[in-house]
């Protein structure tokens, strides 16, 4: 029988959203290694980052805060927060670290050594990679200009070393600033001898709580439970939500640019041979999955994000709505929007100036620092070898006419009829993803076969150009197609928010698909 090495309960998607107290008492029975919340996401747009503001209000994040440290001080491992005050910029850490604070005094927190690590950056080392033309587009992105980036807000998405640094120093409870979700728990899983490949998938389902579960939901807690053979099993807590093989691996084409690969700092998550299992009727688990590194822009390339605030549009200078959020209707002269979502190249930068990591001994409300330290890098995952793991190639459908032709097939059918979901996300803030979730292995191999769902004929369905989809793609392990364009806005822009991805949606909802 295999044995457990590792169980996290992840704490859902977002601080402060709703969460139950009563799947949190059920998760903390038995063996806990760490409680970890990826705390929040550029989903919400560029004001966050731009003023420093907060997502969610104050009293809904302490609350979630108070029930995991109360669940850290009874167990061994550590409590793990990223992307603080949900933008991880200085200003939205101080926020955070100061309702921490008053957490620790009211739970009578003390002597405990807690790490905080910080993701922003001097828009000046920026404007130095700018002028080397080191900074790596990451898709359509918003147009650099020194001027705009000195007065931006401007955070660096960290990987696993500095988390798996201060795990190292012992701290019981990590805060950081912006930090990719999955690194929050991978870091803890590779210090445990556990496979990268296993690790970085494991972290992705967990990074939306109970999103992967059936109900689906990022307000809810889950469990993972990883053991020495390899394999590692998922578990709601909440017994009115099942994880099945479809529901994970549903979930790995969420917000996800290409169904079988995730890049990383430090590479590549390969997904293409990963083996979905069930359990029993209510749990499920993965296995297989592997982690390649390979060469740049991978390892040690961190995307940087930045924002800054913008004259309004009562001051009668306000640039084109395809970039702007105007978030804070209180105040009509703020107005922000995204400057920089480009990859940072240069190693010295990211080993040497980034991710500073601060130690304190914590006694509730006083922290008194006691040191300081940078990340320790090394080499994560396998070399690539001959491994396909481009995302423009790898699972792509072809464009291979149907046989016979689709005017002489008897039969057709509406999308929305042969489709269980048909749902829409960003990847990022310029790449707008669609998942066609097929009611039965019949249908989805119909959809396929018919050719409707290659990349031209996807592009002429939505009106885009061609180039401007980056793939269509097959996923037979939940009998899905997935599609990813390059967006003409820039996401969490009034002209996008509830309108173009809608429209998009719509258009493709309309789709007559051929099924004889």
């Amino acid at each position: 029988m295999a044995k457990l090495i590792y169980r996290v309960v992840s704490a859902g998607g977002a601080l402060g959203c709703e969460s139950s107290l009563e799947s949190l008492k059920k998760a903390l029975v038995g063996r806990v290694d760490a409680v970890i919340s990826p705390g929040g996401s550029t989903d919400a747009g560029p004001y966050y980052p731009g003023s420093g503001g907060q997502y969610v209000e104050r009293h809904a994040v302490k609350n979630t805060l108070r029930n995991m440290v109360a669940a850290a001080e009874r167990i061994e491992g550590p409590m793990i927060l990223g992307n603080c005050g949900i933008a991880g910029g200085d200003r939205n850490l101080d926020w955070m670290l100061e309702v921490a604070r008053e957490v620790f005094e009211e739970l009578d927190v003390h002597d405990t050594k807690v790490a905080v690590i910080q993701s922003e950056l001097d828009p000046a080392i920026v404007i130095d990679e700018l002028r080397a033309g080191l900074l790596r587009p990451v898709g359509v992105e918003p147009a650099l200009d020194e001027a705009s980036l000195r007065d931006s807000t401007i955070v660096g998405q960290m990987g696993i070393h500095p988390v798996l640094s201060a795990l190292n120093s012992n701290a019981k409870y990590i805060f950081t600033c912006r930090s990719g979700d999955v690194a929050l728990f991978a870091a803890g899983m590779l210090r445990r001898g556990i496979a990268p490949g296993l690790a970085y998938h494991v972290g992705h389902v967990l990074a939306g709580g109970a999103l992967a579960c059936d109900p689906g939901s990022s307000s809810d807690f889950l469990v993972a439970e990883l053991y020495d053979d390899g394999s590692a099993v998922f578990i709601s807590p909440d017994e009115s939500r099942r994880c099945t093989p479809d529901s994970i691996a549903a979930h790995m084409l969420h917000g996800q640019a290409h169904p079988q690969l995730q890049f990383y700092p430090e590479g590549v998550l390969a997904m293409a041979r990963t083996e979905y299992f069930a359990v029993d009727t209510r749990t499920a688990g993965i296995r297989k999955s592997r982690f390649y590194r390979i060469g740049k822009p991978w390892p040690l390339s961190i995307k940087l994000e930045g924002a800054r605030r913008v004259e309004s549009a009562a001051a009668g200078a306000l640039p084109g709505p395809d970039t702007i959020d105007t978030t804070d209707a209180t105040d009509a002269t703020n107005a922000y929007k995204w400057t920089l979502y480009h990859l940072l190249q240069n190693e010295d930068v990211i080993r040497n100036r980034m991710f500073p990591i601060h130690y304190y001994r914590a006694n509730g409300r006083e922290w008194n620092k006691t040191g300081e330290a940078r990340a320790d890098y090394f080499d994560v995952g396998e070399p690539a070898g001959a491994q396909n793991l481009d995302d423009r190639t790898l699972s792509l459908i072809e464009d291979v006419p149907p046989d016979p032709p689709l005017g002489t097939l008897p039969r057709s059918r509406r999308l929305v009829d042969i489709a269980r979901v048909i749902r829409s996300k960003d990847a990022g803030i310029n790449r707008l993803t669609f998942d066609v979730l097929f009611v039965s292995k019949d249908a989805y191999e119909a959809a396929l076969r018919s050719n409707c769902f290659c990349t031209r004929n996807v592009a002429d369905a939505l009106g885009f150009e061609l180039t401007s989809v980056v793939g269509t793609y097959f996923v037979d392990n939940c009998n899905a197609i997935k599609i990813t364009v390059e967006k003409p806005v820039i996401s969490a822009s009034p002209s996008e928010r509830d309108g173009f991805r809608t429209q998009k949606q719509s258009m493709l909802e309309r789709m007559i698909i051929p099924t004889d």
